[in-house]
């Protein structure tokens, strides 16, 4: 058989059942309004039918009446009309030489009639039947519910029925277990809610009936006793008891609900127990106490001396003995803190005697008593755990940004079967073309492009099939392809084909992501999700700076707008500050309301987002000076990176006196490198400082260009940027600028990017956040209590010292000025614009001389202030009144 009478035969297979579909269909709607009177009808022959002239009311005849019997009546019930739904698919598959194997729409469909059936049949049985004479469900339907309802019960059937729509949910839509979780979330948080505010009104009930309490009690709280049975004690002669008058008088200097020493002993002598001491310390200490006869002794408030692991316990002891001769009995109480024993008197203070094996601990011993106070190591233990530093208790309230800020994206295109199918095909064709057998092809999906990985033959190079990428895309009608020769780690060929309906990544699922809050990362960042639908997570911490670089429209900024939102989501205030410089001016506006949390400033800047490019210059030399200040508290800490330090610091065992202070990560997020480097070519070189030697203080930057040049994206820079982000760029010199390497110019925009680290690319779908998104998580970090400025950064002086930058009277001073004042602002009345970057250019000199001349200009009132990028606004028109003002200064 010819390929012509293939296709014929298959076209009329397909046809004959499409047909046949579209009858069975119209049979079963008919069947829904007429199915009273045909099936009376169907009951007689034939001969009868045609002797009492029966007509069937169903439009397809008694055929189709009989049709419509056995698919709703003795079937499904109202899902009758899926199965020729399944038919006619069946018929289309044929059609466009589809595999006949069951498919995920098919099996959904079949799945969705039994379980609609069965619950038709559960929920009405053969009542309120108005389509089918056996019931809503059909006979299918009603006695398989019977058949459940007898073996397990009403509940169980709805039990069994309940889990079979939510699996048959699940199977035909991939996005329901996320609209479970979704509702799952807002119940949790709602009640969480609730019980917050249950909580908070306990705890404002219980502190205001603690404030009456205290107010109406006036008498002190007795100390509480805690009982001991006392110890068999031997007979001895018990000493007189003291006069009221000659009574010692008792000093208390602890807390009253924590009874001391004196007062355990003189309570006991009160009780005529002159012998038996009950331990009431909550402290676990081991004493000993030695007492004469009718000695009392009282000790004053220990006095506790920090000084290692262990506390120097300061007893300051006075002695009371009435003049009473007794012998000295020996006592031992069995109790256990304390430990009462006869020693005789001795006239000086003698350290106790304590075990071998334990650390010598104070003692003191007068008129016959010693008291040694022992404090066990593992409340030493807990107290230095109990005392670590934690920076986030600067703003103990702080709350994170919830997900609920952010808008789950839900696509329903997805690459169909049929895609990759028809896909394959081509890619296989294409290279037997050429003649490049292949072995094996799989396909993986992404969501913006599907990966086909193909296994040649034995003896077939892989330059040749590289050649053949633009016949590829021919065949493939597809808007630019890229192949893998090959795959790293794999011994496969990768050609990456768009697909034709892409799914939007949310920065909602991103965030969300399983992998990036269990992240042990520094700085951890998610940017967007790889080929093989994995939510892609990066420590900025470790890159340690990244270079960011496409053409307008490709998402770079929102690409930047995603690793700040990570970050934000992430991090404390206390652990992370921002430096924003946008020549743009409009990128980075929104943040402005972080001032107080998460941005840093130098101190003379009013502005948090930087947008004058000399500002920039100063900003970024200011970092060098926080750069080289950390630097030094690092080497005197004795630690290598930021990580140490911090751990040191927390434990408490550096000293803030000397300076020693904990330090947050700062990033650096530059947009529009390539304008900031043109207005002022003196911003390379601290951008390269702080590329090289940050890294190790906790500073990092990131860096984005629309205009990958190699006057901006040079070898230095190169170098200390190993992680970088390509979004699509129009030559290919631009993608091996970025990443060395072709590959960029062929991605589709809309945030499809290249991930390059250490030479490795991975292709990565840029989340998504909208610029309303940013607002609402702005809006309740900035609506939290903050700091009370932004971290300040050290002010930067440039060259000449103090007086470039000095007061007003400073620079009005005639010796102040620049030799070339005068000039220059004549060239401005006479040109009516002057800019930094006009000076460097006509003069011919350096950056920070240029920037000096303009700052007294200005403050001289000769030009306006800067307009970020613009030139200054000359505020003397016409030249007599500019030579009155050089007068004036004594320019003249």
């Amino acid at each position: 058989m010819t390929r012509s009478d293939s296709e014929s035969a298959r076209w009329i297979s397909g046809l004959v059942i499409i047909f046949i579909a579209l009858f069975m269909a119209a049979s079963v709607l008919f069947s829904y309004f007429c199915w009273e009177g045909d099936q009376s009808g169907l009951q007689l022959s034939t001969e009868e039918r045609e002797t009492l002239g029966v007509t069937p009311e169903n439009m397809c005849g008694w055929l189709g009446a009989r049709v419509g019997m056995w698919l709703v009546d003795q079937s499904f019930g109202l899902f009758g009309l899926l199965l020729p739904i399944i038919v006619l698919l069946l018929g289309v598959r044929v059609i466009r030489k589809r595999p006949l194997l069951v498919n995920h729409l098919a099996l959904s469909l079949v799945l969705v009639m039994l379980l609609g059936s069965l619950t038709l049949g559960f929920a009405f049985g053969s009542k309120w039947s108005l389509c089918a004479s056996t019931g809503w469900g059909g006979a299918f339907g009603i006695e398989v519910a019977k058949l459940l309802h007898g073996h397990i019960g009403g509940f169980g059937t709805v039990i069994l029925l309940l889990g079979g729509w939510i699996l048959t949910g699940v199977f035909i839509n991939r996005n329901f277990i996320n609209m479970v979780n979704d509702a799952t979330t807002v119940l949790v948080d709602k009640g969480g809610q609730v019980v917050d505010l249950l909580r908070h009104r306990d705890e404002a009930n219980e502190q205001l009936q603690e404030t009456i309490e205290e107010e109406t009690d006036d008498e002190p709280i007795a100390p509480k006793r805690v009982a001991t049975k006392p110890a068999p004690r031997p007979v001895v002669e018990p000493a007189p008891e003291p006069q009221p008058e000659q009574q010692p008088e008792m000093r208390v200097s602890q807390p009253e609900s924590r009874p001391t020493l004196q007062e355990a002993v003189k309570r006991e002598l009160t009780e005529e127990n002159p012998f038996e001491v009950v331990d009431l310390s909550q402290k676990k200490a081991e004493q000993r106490v030695v007492m004469g006869a009718g000695g009392l002794v009282e000790l004053e408030r220990p006095r506790v001396i920090k000084d290692g692991p262990f506390e120097e316990i300061d007893l300051s002891p006075r002695v009371e003995t009435p003049p009473v001769e007794e012998p000295k009995p020996v006592v031992e109480v069995p109790t256990e803190g304390f430990e009462l024993i006869e020693e005789p008197k001795q006239p000086a203070i003698q350290p106790a005697v304590q075990p071998a094996q334990q650390p010598a601990t104070p003692a003191v011993e007068s008129e016959g008593l010693v008291v040694v106070v022992r404090e066990p190591k593992e409340e030493e233990a807990a107290k230095q755990v109990s005392e670590l530093y934690d920076p986030t208790k600067d703003l103990l309230n702080y709350k994170k940004p919830p997900f609920a800020l952010l808008e789950d994206y839900q696509s329903d295109s997805e690459v169909s079967e049929d895609e990759i199918f028809e896909n394959k095909c081509k890619i296989e064709d294409t290279l037997k073309t050429f003649g490049i057998p292949i072995q094996k092809i799989k396909a993986t999906v992404g969501p913006t492009v599907t990966l086909y990985e193909i296994v040649q033959a034995q003896g077939v190079k892989i330059a040749k099939i590289q050649g053949l990428e633009q016949d590829i895309a021919q065949s493939l009608k597809a808007s630019g392809i890229r192949i893998i020769a090959p795959i790293p780690g794999k011994g496969t060929i990768g050609i990456e084909v768009p697909n034709r309906n892409k799914r939007i990544v949310s920065m909602y699922s991103a965030i969300r992501s399983k992998r990036f809050h269990e992240t042990k990362a520094e700085l951890p960042v998610v940017i967007g999700r790889t080929i093989q639908n994995e939510n892609y997570v990066f420590d900025l911490a470790k890159m340690p700076h990244l270079l960011v670089a496409g053409s307008t429209g490709t998402g770079k900024s929102v690409g930047l707008n995603a690793i700040i939102t990570s970050l934000l989501y992430r991090k404390h205030p206390s652990e992370l500050k921002l430096v924003m410089i946008d020549p743009k001016m409009v990128e980075f506006s929104l943040y402005g309301k972080l001032e107080r949390h998460f941005l840093a400033k130098m101190e003379s800047e009013d502005k948090v987002i930087i947008t004058d490019p000399m500002k920039a210059v100063y900003t970024l030399n200011s970092l060098c000076t926080e750069m080289e200040s950390r630097l030094e508290l690092l080497s005197q800490a004795g630690t290598r990176n930021i990580v140490e330090y911090n751990q040191k610091f927390t434990a408490r065992r550096l000293n803030p006196e000397k300076g020693h202070r904990f330090l947050p990560y700062v990033v650096v997020v530059i947009d529009e490198f390539a304008d900031l480097i043109m207005m002022a070519k003196e911003v390379e070189r601290p951008v390269m400082r702080l590329a090289q030697k940050a890294r190790a203080v906790g500073i990092h930057l990131i860096v984005a260009t629309q205009r990958p040049d190699v006057k901006v994206i040079t070898g230095g820079i190169k170098a200390n940027f190993p992680a970088r982000i390509a979004f699509r760029v129009i030559q290919m010199i631009d993608s091996r600028t970025i990443l060395d390497r072709p590959g960029a110019e062929q991605l589709i925009g809309r945030g499809d990017m290249l991930f390059s680290l250490n030479g490795d690319v991975t292709r990565v779908q840029c989340a998504l956040v909208e610029t309303e998104e940013v607002e609402r998580i702005v809006d309740h970090i900035s609506k939290q209590q903050g700091y009370t400025s932004a971290y300040l950064l050290p002010d930067f002086v440039p060259e000449g010292g103090e007086g470039a930058m000095g007061s007003e009277e400073q620079d009005m001073a005639p010796k102040k000025y620049d030799s070339l004042f005068a000039e220059i602002a004549r060239d401005a009345v006479m040109n009516g614009s002057i800019s930094t970057s006009m000076i460097q250019r006509n003069y011919e000199v350096g950056f920070n001389r240029a920037g000096r001349i303009m700052m007294q200009l200005e403050r001289a009132g000769i030009v306006g202030r800067a307009q970020g990028a613009k030139p200054r606004d000359v505020l003397f028109h016409d030249s007599p009144s500019l030579e009155a003002k050089l007068q004036e200064l004594g320019l003249f």
